[in-house]
């Protein structure tokens, strides 16, 4: 055994405790096997190796060794006739020829070892039967230790069992608080996040909220430009219809003394044109009178009397025709003053002169004298039958008067 061994071992109530080799005591040549020893006031007790645990732990040692050796008077030794090198001889005269052979595993120990054996060999046989009672006592102690040791083990494993159950019951209730706290915590942060879903949602209607609000100001925005821009065009088209109605009313106030003046022009026409148709009648009447005439005075005419009445002739048709187209011309004004307020006398003129050529074109307007030269002519005399009155110098009744060349003035 070594030092280290020997200090954890050693306690005040025995001489020396610890392990050693021992052989088999009638068997000299016998298996070396690891006993726990102790010395004992005279005696030495040993045990199987593992009861140094329990001596260790508690102090005490069992009382029902496996071998007891009484050192009282005995001689010890150190040997060297084992294969130990530090094995120690117990001899006493009741062993026998048979010797006590133990060994232990350094050279300290072993000095150690035979010292404390020593010791215990001066003990007396008086001090032996000291030691009976002494063993005596401590074996009723022992006893009585055991039976605490009992009792203080029933109480022990009775508090073990409390505090068992009471752990038990602990670790209940601390696993009911963890999963109370886990529930908790679980519905604190089911709480977190529907408030962070709340608080997103409206989020999210706030910026909804916010980018309509910004769509609607801008469309109100644009409405308003528009609405400016569209008031902006209404007014310059109030003010160029101003202008425009200003102008129309200028032309209409131009239009309406223009009408007025066509309408008293038209009048006078109106009025001169029924004093040329009253000549006109007089001058056809005359016409057909002379015609007459010549013709029932059986005088042959000659060409000159009869280009002298062709251009007289030509000159009543020229005459009817200014008289038609000036009559036209106050119902063509009339018409154009009606149907545009900005009528222009030159436009008027354009349009009585394309009239005209149009006119012309196809011939000229019939004359009264014309229906009635295509009704009673033959081969080329103008009108028939027989009249009073005569024309220019010439005489009613045929005679040899001459006939005016020239146009007759007509007779009022």
């Amino acid at each position: 055994m070594s030092g280290k061994d020997d200090d954890l071992f050693f306690v005040t109530n025995v001489q020396k405790a610890g392990i050693l080799f021992k052989r088999p005591f009638l068997h000299v040549s016998g298996k070396w096997q690891r006993r726990f020893f102790v010395l004992k006031d005279g005696f030495m007790l040993y045990y199987a190796e593992k009861e140094a645990k329990t001596f260790a732990e508690t102090g005490n040692f069992n009382i029902h060794p496996k071998g007891v050796i009484p050192l009282g008077g005995c001689l010890v030794n150190h040997t060297t006739e084992t294969d130990k090198p530090y094995a120690i001889s117990i001899n006493h005269p009741d062993f026998g020829e048979s010797n006590v052979i133990v060994a232990t595993d350094t050279e300290e120990s072993l000095k150690d070892w035979i010292d404390k054996i020593k010791e215990c060999t001066r003990i007396t046989y008086k001090n032996a039967q000291v030691g009976e009672t002494m063993i005596k006592c401590l074996k009723a102690k022992s006893e009585v230790i055991e039976e605490q040791r009992k009792e203080n083990q029933e109480k022990l494993e009775a508090e073990t069992l409390a505090l068992q159950e009471e752990r038990e019951l602990r670790e209940q209730i601390e696993e009911q608080l963890r999963q109370l706290q886990a529930e908790k915590e679980a519905k604190e942060q089911e709480a977190m996040q529907l408030k962070e879903r709340e608080a997103e949602q409206r989020q999210s209607a706030m910026e909804e909220r916010a980018m309509s609000l910004e769509q609607d100001r801008k469309s109100t925005h644009q409405q308003l430009l528009d609405a400016q821009t569209q008031m902006q065009t209404i007014a310059h088209e109030m003010e160029s219809a101003s202008t425009t109605a200003e102008q129309l009313q200028v032309k209409l106030s131009e239009a309406q003394l223009e009408r007025q003046r066509a309408e008293e022009q038209a009048l006078r026409e109106s009025e001169e044109r029924l004093k040329l148709e009253k000549k006109l009648k007089l001058a056809e009447d005359a016409l057909l009178r002379l015609d007459k005439a010549l013709r029932d005075s059986g005088v042959k005419r000659s060409e000159l009397v009869a280009a002298d009445v062709k251009q007289l002739k030509s000159f009543f048709e020229d005459v009817l025709d200014d008289q038609f187209w000036d009559s036209q011309k106050s119902i063509i004004m009339e018409s154009a003053v009606k149907a545009r307020p900005e009528y222009q006398s030159f436009e008027l003129r354009t349009a009585v002169d394309a009239k005209k050529k149009e006119v012309k074109a196809r011939g000229g307007p019939r004359t009264m004298a014309q229906s009635t030269s295509s009704a009673n002519s033959g081969d080329g005399s103008v009108g028939g039958g027989s009249g009073d009155g005569s024309v220019g110098g010439g005489n009613a009744d045929g005679g040899d008067g001459d006939v005016v060349t020239a146009p007759a003035q007509p007779v009022e």
